[in-house]
């Protein structure tokens, strides 16, 4: 296991780190609003997403018992945020917390059902921030990774797939401030580019436009 040691982290902004150790959490799998699973070798995934969420929660209720997820972000971005090294474990999922009217952020990775990493960061903001992330609501209403990777794969993404043999699909999950509901964004992180494959309301299921305009 390893810990988050870099000082510095990137989120749109330069960020603080006040470094943790890591932890350990009884596994726990709660699935939520799931569609069928889809067998896709380019999905590293031992887990769903929100299979592993209680894990992450309990951790951030120990930094915060106020704490609410915010995001779930990209694994690879947050690899480069971090200053990990890139292609670490496959199928880790990162939990994004906040305390609502705090900048403080708490940040989780779950691994295989255990916690591989954890870190606090206060962010020092340059100017208005473009995007303002809401709170998840984790009532259920949501669709899980696994729903949005069946919907991916049922709109282009078997074709994709099929010639893209080396893809390793990561995801994210925001609700922005301003649109009606949070929405899952998958990438292709050996591609090397930055936009999303796809982009699908969390709620309805529908394909809609990338949430940050890329």
């Amino acid at each position: 296991m390893r810990t988050f040691d870099l000082r510095r982290l990137i989120v749109g902004s330069f960020v603080l780190l006040l470094v943790t150790g890591c932890g350990r959490a009884a596994e726990t799998a709660v699935t939520i609003h799931s569609a069928p699973p889809v067998d896709i070798a380019a999905d590293k995934h031992t887990q769903t997403a929100f299979e592993v969420y209680p894990i992450a929660l309990e951790e951030a209720k120990k930094w915060n018992s106020e704490a609410a997820l915010y995001q779930i972000p990209a694994t690879r971005l947050m690899e480069t945020n971090l200053g990990l090294p890139p292609g670490g474990p496959p199928g880790g999922w990162f939990f994004m917390f906040k305390v609502p009217d705090s900048p403080l952020e708490f940040y989780v990775e779950i691994v295989d059902g255990v916690i591989y990493g954890k870190t606090e960061a206060q962010p020092i903001l340059i100017g208005e921030p473009k995007f303002s992330l809401l709170a998840l609501k984790m009532d259920g209403s949501l669709m899980d990774s696994v729903g949005a990777l069946g919907v991916y794969y049922d709109n282009g993404g078997k074709d994709y797939l099929s010639t893209h043999p080396n893809a390793i699909l990561d995801y994210r999950l925001v609700h922005l401030d301003g649109l009606s509901n949070p929405v899952w964004s998958i990438f292709d992180v050996e591609a090397n580019v930055a936009a999303p494959l796809v982009n699908i309301d969390a709620q309805s299921g529908k394909i809609v436009n990338d949430p940050y305009g890329q």
